[in-house]
């Protein structure tokens, strides 16, 4: 029996499937397949992001990243205070209640998995 002579011959056919392995097949993979990003670390935080924690006294409050880098936590009756990590590690306190310091700040330090803290700097 005769091919037709617009027929492949096996060396044409192994080519072609050389071909789509080496390259169609990746592209239509790295095209299709998902992008998936790690978290960003803590210092990385998107703003406007709510994490819920337990202060030392047993009370619930939310900590909000602020756009500017700060955080506030607030309490479920209103009272807050708004802080900033300094670049040497300790703590800047901007506005709210200051007593609040010193039961917030070992949570977010032991979230953080930061060391713990004897002593806030206040400023501002």
């Amino acid at each position: 029996m005769k091919l037709p002579h617009h027929a492949l011959n096996l060396k044409q056919i192994l080519g072609l499937l050389a071909f789509i392995t080496i390259f169609a097949l990746p592209i239509f993979y790295i095209t299709t397949a998902p992008v998936k990003k790690p978290p960003p670390p803590p210092e990385e935080q998107s703003a406007n992001q709510d994490i819920r924690l337990v202060d030392e006294e047993g009370v619930e409050f939310h900590l909000h990243r602020r756009r500017d880098g700060a955080d506030t936590a607030v309490y479920q009756n209103g009272y807050s205070v708004t802080f900033r990590r300094t670049s040497d590690g300790g703590f800047e306190y901007i506005k709210g209640r200051v007593d609040l310091l010193d039961s917030v700040l070992p949570s977010y330090c032991k979230h953080y998995g930061l060391p713990p803290i004897s002593k806030h700097a206040e400023g501002h």
